[in-house]
């Protein structure tokens, strides 16, 4: 029997022009997004790390570590991209396949909750103007940083587990 379809080795990037434009697109796309992302997060922290006004109240605190979060969610993100052109970030897979992951879900779900945060924060600040400067301080901030940490990293610990 013969068949009607014949197979040929040739990539589906040689066959579809459309598709390798739509390729480039994104990820012209993707560096410039990365690109900026990487110089806001580290203009934001020098603002925050410099201006003694953000360093001395929860909410500053606050706006600092949701920084220092997303820059790792964004390194994240770029060494994961990076790994589709076949450029590892990475030597060991573990890294590459597992901890990255295990870093980026912890990191976005920080900054989640870390801007919840902020959000209570001013909720208390301006109903509870005096009683504010007992609960809205930078102890309560670590304190419950410590906490968003421990219980993320426990929640995604099973990509830590071959």
């Amino acid at each position: 029997m013969t068949s009607n379809f014949t197979t040929q080795n040739t990539s589906i990037l040689a066959t579809a022009p459309s598709l390798q434009l739509g390729i480039w697109i994104t990820t012209g796309c993707a560096c410039f997004a990365y690109g900026f992302g990487f110089v806001g997060n580290l203009l934001s922290l020098i603002v925050f790390c410099t201006q003694d006004e953000f360093r001395k109240i929860s909410t500053g605190l606050l706006f600092m570590l949701i920084t220092v979060s997303n820059f790792i969610h964004l390194w994240t993100l770029a060494s994961d991209y990076l790994t589709l052109y076949s450029i590892a970030m990475y030597a060991n897979t573990f890294m590459q396949c597992r901890l990255s992951y295990y870093i980026q879900n912890i990191s976005r779900a920080l900054s989640t909750y870390w801007m919840v945060t902020v959000a209570l924060d001013r909720l208390i600040r301006t109903e509870y103007p005096m009683r504010s400067k007992k609960i809205c301080t930078k102890h309560n901030v670590i304190i419950i940083s410590i906490i968003y940490f421990v219980i993320f990293a426990a929640f995604w610990s099973f990509y830590l587990i071959p």
